[in-house]
């Protein structure tokens, strides 16, 4: 297993607490992330920090840490936080190069589209028993999270627009 693999298995995890650490991940500095993550884990492997994110109960705090010094090392090294998210999605815009075809992006955001409207159907159509109506609500919010970014894909994001809007404001 490569070690973009082992990482991609908890980006999910890392993502929720230090997300400037995950979206470096699976980018070209993402050896010095998984680096930092090993360094506030205390560990020196990556199948350790693996571990060590699974069952450590202060993982979440050890993980801000290496977020701020991520952080830190961004300032440093004079990288800016967007270009890492650009050069994230880069590499998605570009299987579809070199695939020569859009179409698993786009069966991927046909699912999402039925599977929301499956879960619109089955909250306000079938009347679902009171215990399970929270329960689609949460995975329709998170479909449509979901969709939302896989639409981003094809359109862009609306970043620059709310960084222009901020220096309008007066904001840095």
């Amino acid at each position: 297993m490569s070690k973009r693999d082992i990482w991609g298995a908890v980006k999910g995890i890392v993502s929720s607490v230090a997300p400037t650490v995950a979206t470096a991940l699976g980018g070209p500095v993402g050896g010095i992330a998984a680096n930092m993550i090993k360094k506030a884990l205390g560990v020196d492997s990556d199948e350790a920090a693996i571990q060590a994110l699974q069952s450590d109960p202060e993982a979440v705090l050890k993980l801000k840490i290496a977020e701020i010094d991520f952080d830190k090392f961004l300032v440093e090294a004079d990288i800016r936080k967007d270009e890492l998210v650009v050069e994230d999605r880069k590499d998605a815009r570009d299987l579809s190069k070199t695939l020569g075809t859009i179409w698993p992006q786009m069966t991927i955001v046909i699912a999402l589209t039925f599977m929301i409207a499956g879960v619109i159907y089955a909250l306000f159509k079938t009347a679902p028993p009171p215990e399970t109506e929270n329960i689609l609500f949460m995975v329709l919010g998170q479909l449509t999270t979901a969709w939302a970014a896989s639409i981003s894909f094809f359109v862009g994001t609306t970043k620059s627009s709310a960084d222009k809007s901020k220096q309008i404001a007066g904001g840095r």
